[in-house]
C-alpha cells in the first residue's frame, strides 16, 4: 500500500498518456525508482513482477477515480449527463434541471447541473426563467453553428452573475461541487459555469487563539472569499494580488495566495507556487495539511509557517513583504516567511504606546525562558547542586519533601502531566464546563493532593508559575512546542544536571540557527544579525522609526 500511495498522483498534460487518456509517466518513474530484489535481478529492458503490479494498481485506481480530469465535454447533451450522474454516483444533492428554449427560428435543449444547499436558489431561478429562457425567446436570428451558439450565450444571454466557460470536466467538476451551477448545451463541447455559490456561512466573530483587549475583533471564518476581503478591506491597493489554486487530488481544495507586488520577493513568491504546485496530497482540509506540504523539509517541532486567524496580522504581514496563505474550509492563514520572534510578539504591542509595548514583549521574552528551563533548573538545584541555595531556603524545601513519596524528578513529572491534561481536557470542553473544569481542577489537584502528601507545596508553585508563562505566549504552536520541548529539557536536567541543560541548550541553538523558512534564517534578526530588523524585534520601537526603515522583509533579512 506505501508503494501505492507514493505513485498515486495528479496526472499533467506533459505526462505520457495512453488510449484512455490516464497518465502512465508516474507509475513508470516510481518502477524505475523501486529496487526491490526482483527488480536487480530483472532483465535490462524488462519490468519486475512486482513494478508490474504497481503499474496495474496505479492504472486501475487512475480508471475508477481520474478518468474524468482531461475528458472533453461531449456536444451530446444525454451522453454528458450520463457521465455526470455516472460520477457522481447519482446524489442525492445533485439537482439536475431539463429545459427546453423555444423561440420563433429554433428549439435547443440544456441541462443545468447543481448541487442542493451550496447554490443559491433564488439566483438560479432568475438566471434560468428571467434570464436565458427569456432573452433565448426574443432573439431574432437562429443560431446555426456551435461556435455561434457559445458566442450568444457568452456575451447576449447569460448577463448576470460571473460566467466562465470550459470544455474539460476536470475544471467542472470542482467548480460544480464549490456551489456554482454547470449549463450544459446540445451540440457544444463547452459548458458555461455559472457563479451561484449561497451555502451558509459562520458568521465573522472575535478570533479565539489571538484575543486582544485593543484592535480588530473580527476574524477569518470558514469562507475563502469571506476571507480574502477581510484582508482586502485593510489593504486597499491594487498591489495586491491573489492567485488561486486547487489542490488535493480528492478533496479539490481551493486556496489563494496573497501577496503585495513590488513589495514581496520575486523568489518566495515563484518557491511557494513552484510548492503548490509540486503537492501530491490526495485531501487538503485544514492550513496544517498546506504548511507541511510548503515547509522546508527540515525535521522540527518548531513552527516553520505562522498561522492566524486574524485578518490584522496577515494584513500587517503582507505589508513586510511575506506572502499570505488562505485554504477554503478553514478560518487560519498560514504565513510564509516565519520567524521565531513572530510567535512571540503580540498585535496588541502596536495598539499601545511604544513604552508599555515593550515592557509586555520584554515580559514574554521572560516568560518563554521560564517555561522551557524552570522546571529543569529546580531538578538541578534539588538534585545535584543544592549548595546553591540559601540554607533557610534549603531546610524549607527538605521539610515539605520529607513525606512525599515520590523523588523531586517524578514528583515535578507527574504534576506537569496533570497540568497538561487539565489544559487539554479544558480546552476539548466546551466553553462554559472548560472554564469550571480548570478551576476545580486546579483545586482538586493542588489542594488535594499536596493535603494527602502526594506532592510537596513547592512543586505545586513551580509547575503553577511554568503553567502561567507558557500560556503568556500568544503564538499557539510555540506555546504546544515548548510544552513539548520542556520535558527533554527536564530529562536532560536530571541526567546531567546543569551540564546536561547546557548540553541541551546549545543543542536546541544549533537545531534553532539551522532552520530556515523560504530560505530566511528562523532565528533572523538575531542570526543572522539584522542592523536593521533587530530595531523592532525585542522593543516595540516607535512607529516613526518602524515606518522609516525597510519593512520588505526579503530585504531586510538575509538569507
Amino acid at each position: 500500500m506505501n508503494f501505492i500511495r507514493k505513485i498515486i498522483g495528479f496526472p499533467k498534460k506533459d505526462d505520457k498518456l495512453d488510449r484512455e487518456g490516464l497518465s502512465l509517466s508516474a507509475a513508470e518513474n516510481e518502477s524505475e525508482k523501486i529496487k526491490s530484489p526482483r527488480a536487480k535481478n530483472a532483465p535490462t529492458g524488462e519490468i519486475s513482477e512486482e513494478d508490474a503490479e504497481i503499474k496495474k494498481k496505479f492504472v486501475e485506481y487512475n480508471e475508477m477515480n481520474y478518468d474524468y480530469l482531461y475528458k472533453d465535454i461531449s456536444d451530446n447533451l444525454e451522453e454528458n449527463i450520463s457521465f455526470i450522474n455516472e460520477k457522481m454516483g447519482n446524489s442525492y444533492d445533485l439537482i439536475l434541471r431539463r429545459l427546453t428554449l423555444v423561440n420563433k427560428h429554433q428549439k435547443i435543449n440544456i441541462a443545468v447541473f447543481y448541487m442542493a444547499g451550496m447554490a443559491d436558489n433564488t439566483l438560479l431561478y432568475d438566471a434560468l426563467t428571467e434570464t436565458v429562457a427569456k432573452n433565448f425567446r426574443f432573439n431574432e436570428e437562429a443560431l446555426k453553428s456551435p461556435d455561434e451558439i457559445i458566442e450568444y450565450f457568452d456575451r447576449v444571454n447569460l448577463t448576470i452573475g460571473s460566467v466562465k466557460k470550459t470544455g474539460l470536466f476536470g475544471n467542472l467538476f470542482p467548480v460544480m461541487l464549490s456551489g456554482d451551477a454547470v449549463i450544459l448545451i446540445e451540440g457544444v463541447k463547452t459548458a458555461f459555469l455559472l457563479g451561484s455559490r449561497g451555502h451558509k456561512e459562520r458568521a465573522v466573530e472575535k478570533p479565539s487563539t489571538h484575543a486582544t483587549v485593543k484592535g480588530a475583533n473580527d476574524s477569518f471564518n470558514e469562507t475563502l472569499l469571506t476571507n480574502i476581503t477581510l484582508i482586502r478591506r485593510r489593504v486597499k491597493t491594487p498591489n495586491l494580488w491573489v492567485k488561486n489554486y486547487v489542490i488535493g487530488e480528492k478533496s479539490n481544495t481551493a486556496i489563494a495566495v496573497m501577496y503585495i507586488k513590488g513589495v514581496a520577493s520575486e523568489k518566495v513568491i515563484a518557491e511557494v507556487d513552484k510548492r503548490i504546485r509540486e503537492s501530491k496530497f490526495p485531501n487538503i482540509l485544514d492550513t496544517a495539511y498546506l504548511a507541511d506540504i510548503i515547509k522546508e523539509k527540515q525535521r522540527s517541532i518548531f513552527p516553520t509557517v505562522y498561522e492566524t486567524e486574524r485578518p490584522d496580522i496577515a494584513a500587517a504581514n503582507l505589508f513586510e513583504g511575506r506572502v499570505v496563505i488562505l485554504v477554503d474550509g478553514t478560518p487560519f492563514a498560514a504565513i510564509v516567511p516565519t520567524l521565531l520572534i513572530q510567535s512571540i510578539q503580540s498585535v496588541e504591542d502596536y495598539y499601545h504606546k511604544a513604552s508599555i509595548g515593550t515592557f509586555f514583549r520584554l515580559l514574554r521574552f521572560v516568560a518563554l525562558a521560564i517555561a522551557i528551563y524552570f522546571p529543569a533548573l529546580y531538578i538541578c538545584v534539588i538534585h545535584f547542586h543544592s549548595e546553591l541555595l540559601p540554607l533557610p531556603l534549603f531546610f524549607n524545601i527538605i521539610g515539605q519533601r520529607l513525606d512525599v513519596p515520590f523523588p523531586s524528578f517524578l514528583e515535578i513529572l507527574l504534576m506537569l502531566i496533570a497540568f497538561d491534561l487539565l489544559r487539554e481536557a479544558g480546552t476539548r470542553m466546551p466553553a462554559p464546563m472548560g472554564s469550571a473544569l480548570s478551576f476545580l481542577g486546579a483545586i482538586i489537584v493542588g489542594e488535594s493532593a499536596v493535603s494527602a502528601g502526594l506532592f510537596s507545596p513547592i512543586i505545586v508553585i513551580v509547575v503553577t508559575i511554568t503553567g502561567i508563562c507558557t500560556l503568556a505566549l500568544p503564538g499557539y504552536s510555540l506555546n504546544m512546542t515548548i510544552t513539548v520541548l520542556r520535558y527533554f529539557m527536564m530529562f536532560a536536567a536530571s541526567l546531567l544536571g546543569f551540564f546536561g541543560v547546557v548540553l541541551f541548550s546549545l543543542a536546541l541553538l544549533l537545531h534553532l540557527t539551522s532552520l530556515r523558512s523560504f530560505g530566511v534564517s528562523y532565528l533572523a534578526p538575531i542570526s543572522p544579525f539584522g542592523r536593521v530588523s533587530i530595531v523592532d524585534a525585542f522593543i516595540r520601537a516607535p512607529f516613526r522609526k518602524i515606518f522609516r526603515r525597510n519593512k520588505n522583509i526579503s530585504q531586510s533579512l538575509p538569507y
